[in-house]
């Protein structure tokens, strides 16, 4: 009774003794539901080392342990799923204070269930577009659309997981008590590994989704090749050499060999064909198809070239591939050499050589025309035959950033994929400073096999984010004198003599200063192509002989100012040259500004200017400089 009686004088003792109790009840069963979660940083952990082992073994080839690994990782994943999913982690997520950290490490679980996702669907396709199954996607010159279906729909899956695990890390605030620092630093580390592998899958979407028609799911598609010759320059790369064609219906495709373009039936007279809209370098009147691709952009000359064709074969083709002697020398880095009869062994080594730079030794017209006949075969060879198609097209990228190979659709979708893969053989379209120096050979000659070529630019900012330019360009011919004993003829094949229109392309917007060839002054006449404007001059070398182009120029948009800072933008686009151009660019910051931020491949000559130098241009460069102002 007395206790009793206590009780009733004590009401707020007794609620909490009541609430302690339930307390220690909830309390132990919390601790009960969390003891799943004692083993989820292991298995997480063990996971992402099995899926770093299975991507090593995977870039190694070695398809059988990275499997093996990949199973490990699913086994520890699903284990951490199980734990941070099941009631336990639905009621954790709840608790103030404990539940940020378990929503986080859910978080964190669900974006390594997709990673690993991911990886599943990484070797189960490896075998069919490397591996030892490659063979069932193409044979021969014909692609399996079934099974390449089966590819694009797995890479679409891998997507939708991509995106997934980047949401689901996106829900991961990592500032919870005592875990909040480490779920943080996990969630950075996976971000950076999924964040370009969600970018690189997004991009090559699209290409999914219309690679099945580009192949002729639909219809026959038809295909120009032309084929390169550095020897003999064009603003776009070099001439046409030797063409093509491609068919492809249900995957199956078939070439045509037409041959040179002086063999070929037709090809080689003058003739009418309509001008593509605003290029300024369309031939005027009657023109040879091989004089197309005067225009340094693949998408004008590319367009011109189809045109100039379905006059001569009264046949509309969809697209063009081009691509040059150096770019198809390159493919044998990954193919290996070939044996071509009586020409020897060829390799990337000595292929251009070989073919364009040995107009001595083959110096008999059939003998040449012989030669050049081996061109399209032997691209047909080193494209199709022996898989390692993912290397090939990564060194045909490749050669695209030196514009040694471009590519050219008429269908709009087709051509925006192209686009976004880089190999539209297209000039930058910068609104800031900018560097394009081609030259276009004059004189039929194949004497370009021996130009060499130096691009300086000093440039000199302006706190509004203007800039001086002071270009400099020398054009040398290094080619021996003329080796017969008749006069050289100054034009043809055999000539050593270089006559080129050499242009310089600015930055859009540009205001001409001064210009001067050899020392003497000129009076330029600024032409544009779309907004890129422009102007040439016609120079004639004999062999050992050089000419310099000097011009001083204003650009009104070098550099972006906000905040104090300076930020210095250029773009250079390279020509498909035998010897890759050296540059050499030196920027100078205003007064009271300093260098800051330098790309590696610059250096800071003092505090206010920077400078880089590419001996021998074999991409297409996109630069941003730092200034800060000082103080």
């Amino acid at each position: 009774m007395a206790a009793e009686a206590a009780r009733r004088r004590h009401p707020v003792r007794r609620t909490l003794l009541v609430l302690l109790g339930l307390a220690v009840l909830v309390g132990v069963a919390l601790v009960l539901l969390a003891l799943p979660f004692r083993g989820v940083q292991g298995d997480a952990e063990a996971a992402r080392d099995d899926l770093q082992v299975a991507a090593d073994a995977l870039r190694a080839g070695d398809v059988s342990t990275a499997q093996v690994h990949v199973e490990s990782a699913r086994g520890h994943v699903d284990r951490a799923r199980g734990a941070t999913d099941g009631i336990g982690g639905d009621v954790w997520q709840f608790v103030p204070v404990a539940g940020a950290g378990v929503r986080d490490v859910r978080n964190l679980v669900a974006a390594l269930d997709d990673a690993t996702s991911i990886a599943e669907i990484g070797v189960e396709v490896y075998p069919q577009v490397l591996g030892d199954q490659a063979g069932a996607l193409v044979e021969g010159e014909s692609v399996d659309l079934d099974v390449l279906d089966d590819i694009l729909t797995a890479g679409r899956a891998a997507t939708e997981h991509a995106h997934h695990a980047i949401a689901a890390l996106d829900q991961v605030d990592g500032d919870a008590p005592v875990v909040g620092a480490s779920v943080a630093s996990a969630r950075d580390a996976a971000l950076a590994e999924l964040e370009p592998l969600n970018d690189q899958l997004d991009q090559a979407e699209p290409f999914l989704d219309v690679l099945p028609g580009l192949l002729g799911e639909e219809r026959e598609m038809k295909y120009l090749v032309a084929i390169l010759n550095p020897a003999e320059l064009r603003y776009s790369g070099g001439a046409t050499l030797a063409l093509a064609t491609v068919r492809i219906k249900d995957g199956k495709s078939a070439f045509r060999d037409i041959g040179t373009l002086a063999e070929a039936k037709d090809a080689d007279r003058a003739l009418y064909w309509k001008k593509v809209k605003g290029n300024t370098f369309h031939p005027r009147g009657k023109a040879r198809l091989q004089n197309a691709t005067w225009s340094p952009y693949w998408s004008t000359s590319g367009e011109e070239l189809l045109r100039a064709w379905a006059k001569v074969t009264k046949e509309e083709f969809d697209g063009v591939i081009a691509i040059d002697i150096p770019a198809i020398a390159s493919l044998f880095n990954v193919t290996g050499p070939l044996d071509v009869g009586e020409y020897g062994t060829l390799d990337a080594t000595n292929l251009t050589q070989t073919l364009v730079g040995s107009y001595d030794t083959y110096n008999d017209i059939f003998e040449r025309r012989a030669l050049n006949d081996t061109l399209i075969p032997i691209f047909r060879d080193k494209l199709f035959a022996g898989g390692k198609f993912v290397e090939k097209f990564q060194t045909l990228g490749e050669a695209a950033e030196g514009r040694h190979f471009a590519v050219y659709m008429r269908d709009s979708e087709a051509q925006r994929i192209v686009e976004e893969l880089g190999v539209t053989g297209d000039l930058s379209d910068t609104d800031h400073d900018y560097l394009g120096v081609f030259t276009q050979n004059t004189n039929v000659a194949k004497s370009d096999y021996w130009q060499q070529r130096t691009v300086s630019s000093d440039v000199t900012l302006h706190e509004d984010g203007s800039a001086r330019v002071a270009l400099t360009v020398e054009v040398s011919n290094t080619s021996a004198p003329y080796p017969y004993d008749t006069p050289d003829p100054g034009f043809g094949y055999f000539t050593r003599i270089n006559e080129s229109a050499v242009a310089t392309f600015f930055p859009k917007d540009v205001k001409i200063r001064s210009t001067t060839v050899d020392g003497k002054p000129e009076d330029p006449f600024l032409r544009h192509v779309g907004d890129r404007p422009y102007f040439y001059r016609t120079v004639t070398l004999d062999p050992g002989e050089s000419a310099t182009l000097e011009v001083v120029y204003d650009v009104p948009r070098a550099a972006d100012v906000e905040d104090g800072a300076l930020t210095y933008r250029l773009d250079v686009d390279p020509q498909g040259m035998v010897t890759p151009e050296l540059v050499d660019v030196t920027v100078h910051v205003p007064k009271g500004y300093a260098v800051r931020d330098l790309p590696a491949d610059w250096t800071r000559t003092d505090r206010s200017t920077a400078r880089w130098v590419e001996d021998g241009l074999a991409d297409s460069p996109r630069w941003e400089i730092q200034a800060a102002r000082l103080g």
